[in-house]
């Protein structure tokens, strides 16, 4: 049994309460419940461990007392590249390659690259651990528009801030984001895992079947709202106002705004608003509008790899994947959370 000389029953207790380390809470546990009563072979099934480790805890607690059930550095030889010197060598190379004179990093150049260039030499699966361990994963870069050279695009973003955080931190303002999205029957190829020397294949049905969604959101609820249509102008965005606001209908004392971008139709004067507000984001400023990250889920979830023959095969997935958000407002709220804080 535990020999309570080398701590009590309370200050194990403080420990567990106290220790940055999962595992050594869970040993601290076993030592705690095993001081109150319980059998080694209880403890063993409450812990999902066998017998004989609870034994060693035992051992290791008497031998040393609360430290010692800490997990310790292991031994053998030290790392080629030590986290300090990633960070510092290597990580400003990840997030500038045109410092080394390259467009973008993939594994194997980054690995070429620090043998010849850092003189830095450990084995490839090292590098992707150390990649892993520091926080960069593969990624596919989205498309983006180019922002205008001058200082103006700058200027009109820094401005637009801090009515923008000031309305998301409002209680009595509802926001909702809004934006249009293509979807064709002939999905994008995407990176897949495939044997080496195979050729994976993206079937293309060359017909380029394309339908839209103007869709809207309120982040802080998981509201979501959506027409689908086979193209927009001012007549269908009017459609979508009159569907919005029938389905959030007012309420006293609160504001209703809808966030969206400078598309022409967003801006027909003959617009009924109802009783929302629209509030435009500066030009090229897709990152201010969280519905793009729903967009983009959708996306992935829904279209990668699915290939449309006929646009009502099309439209039956755009309804079942609409069906799918409708009912699941938390995945909105997750994949659309926004603050004033992010910006």
């Amino acid at each position: 049994m535990p020999n309570f000389e080398n701590a009590s029953l309370a200050e194990v207790e403080t420990a567990v309460r106290c220790t940055p380390q999962r595992h050594h809470a869970l040993r601290l546990r076993a030592i705690r419940a095993l001081g109150t009563g319980l059998d080694r072979a209880a403890v063993a099934h409450f812990c999902d461990v066998s017998p004989a480790t609870v034994q060693r805890w035992i051992r290791t607690f008497n031998q040393g007392g609360i430290d010692a059930l800490l997990d310790k550095p292991r031994g053998g030889r030290p790392r080629v590249l030590s986290a300090g010197r990633f960070r510092a060598e290597v990580v400003p190379l990840l997030e500038a390659p045109s410092a080394a004179g390259e467009h973008h990093w993939t594994a194997v150049k980054l690995h070429g690259h620090l043998a010849a260039e850092l003189q830095i030499t450990l084995g490839y699966s090292t590098l992707l651990r150390h990649l892993h361990e520091h926080g960069w994963v593969l990624r596919i870069p989205r498309p983006w528009p180019l922002p205008p050279s001058d200082d103006l695009w700058h200027q009109q973003r820094t401005a637009f801030l801090p009515g923008f955080k000031s309305l998301l931190s409002d209680p009595l303002a509802r926001v909702f984001f809004a934006d249009e999205a293509g979807f064709e029957g002939d999905p994008r190829p995407r990176s897949t895992w495939a044997r080496k020397g195979s050729h994976p294949h993206n079937l293309q049905t060359g017909k380029h079947i394309r339908l839209s969604a103007i869709g809207a959101v309120e982040p802080a609820t998981g509201a979501c709202s959506a027409l689908l249509c086979d193209g927009c102008d001012s007549d269908v965005f009017q459609a979508f106002l009159d569907t919005l606001a029938a389905e959030h209908p007012p309420e006293p004392g609160r504001t209703f705004h809808l966030v969206l971008d400078n598309a022409s139709w967003h801006k027909a004067k003959r617009l009924h608003w109802h009783h929302f507000t629209p509030v435009y984001l500066p030009p090229y400023s897709p990152d201010y509008n969280a519905i793009e990250r729903l967009w983009l889920h959708l996306k992935s979830k829904w279209f990668a790899g699915f290939t449309a023959r006929t646009e009502d095969a099309l439209m039956s997935r755009l309804l079942e994947a609409f069906a799918s958000l409708f009912a699941s407002p938390a995945l909105i709220t997750a994949q659309c959370r926004v603050s004033g804080d992010d910006f």
